[in-house]
């Protein structure tokens, strides 16, 4: 649900790429819109917007088998990772690796967690 705003541009920045691609490339978009060929471009450009795909994974190409782990190693990324800052050079979430990486590190840091209060606990029971 989070990435439902995203959808739109994620959709027309795909399909403007596969438009470029089936028009030749930038260079023949490039030239046809300077021969006044826009009525034709924006034509093409609104027949491959009618396809707009609900699912996130699907607009990002994510295969259907890999859809649940990816949209975990999401979560675990933005759980881990709420702060903006902290979100630069994360790794792929396509890659298993990453998924298990994270998976471990959340758990490491549910353990820190838990360890750091049982040593207060300790701490309060010693005086």
């Amino acid at each position: 649900d989070n990435l439902k705003p995203v959808i739109g541009f994620i959709t027309f920045a795909s399909n403007t790429q596969r438009l470029v691609k089936e028009r030749g490339g930038w260079e023949l978009l490039m030239r046809d819109m300077e021969a006044d060929d826009y009525d034709q471009i924006v034509k093409d450009l609104a027949e491959v917007m009618k396809n707009v795909q609900d699912n996130p994974l699907d607009v990002l190409q994510i295969p259907a088998a890999d859809q649940d782990r990816v949209m975990l190693c999401m979560t675990v990324q933005a759980f881990r990772n709420h702060m903006m800052a902290d979100r630069k050079n994360l790794e792929d979430v396509r890659d298993k690796q990453t998924f298990e990486k994270s998976i471990v590190s959340l758990r490491m840091a549910f353990y820190d967690k838990a360890n750091a209060t049982k040593m207060a606990q300790w701490k309060d029971q010693r005086g």
